[in-house]
């Protein structure tokens, strides 16, 4: 394993550190192992669903799960209003 070492860290975080570290009983080292790796894990999930294009994994999932769903042809997109103002409104 890697050693790491921060400088230069203000006193006031390094305060906060020690107060999160003995709510959750920890040292401040495991403290922030814990930090580094719970942000690590987001940073990779975000990433992962950043780059999967959401209707195509639901779509491969329904279809190794043998669920019928929806074929890209299935649900079309309607057409937006290109029109350069809107429609008035009236409630009356």
């Amino acid at each position: 394993m890697a050693t790491l070492t921060i400088r230069k860290i203000p006193d006031e975080q390094i305060q906060q550190l020690k107060e999160v570290a003995e709510k959750n009983n920890r040292s401040m080292e495991s403290q922030v192992r814990s930090i580094l790796e719970e942000w690590l894990a987001g940073t990779a999930a975000h990433e992962i669903t950043r780059k999967t294009n959401f209707y195509d994994e639901i779509r491969e999932f329904m279809k190794n799960m043998d669920f019928e769903g929806l074929d890209k042809g299935e649900l079309p997109l309607s057409e937006r209003n290109s029109a350069d103002s809107r429609p008035p409104v009236s409630f009356e």
